[in-house]
């Protein structure tokens, strides 16, 4: 992943920042959280301000548990009432 990444910010030096839209997402295991996380890392270390939106409940647990900090969220939202991500 790290390779595509670096190339996406290289084809957009004018990027400030990376918004990246989780509503799609069902579950998320350990792994998956790692490579997440790995995505922002490498994207703050482009200097770009990562923002994390429409985070399930059932992903938020999971991510929590690993992010080691505050998730770098954009906004509140949350999925459907009926969803049970």
């Amino acid at each position: 992943m790290g390779d595509h990444l670096n190339q996406e910010f290289a084809a957009h030096p004018d990027a400030e920042a990376v918004l990246i839209e989780l509503q799609g997402l069902g579950r998320i295991d350990y792994t998956g959280t790692l490579a997440l996380k790995e995505a922002v890392v490498e994207a703050t270390g482009a200097n770009l301000t990562v923002s994390l939106a429409g985070i399930s409940a059932h992903a938020r647990r999971v991510l929590s548990r690993v992010w080691n900090g505050p998730l770098p969220e954009v906004d509140a939202r949350q999925p459907e009432p009926n969803d049970t991500r």
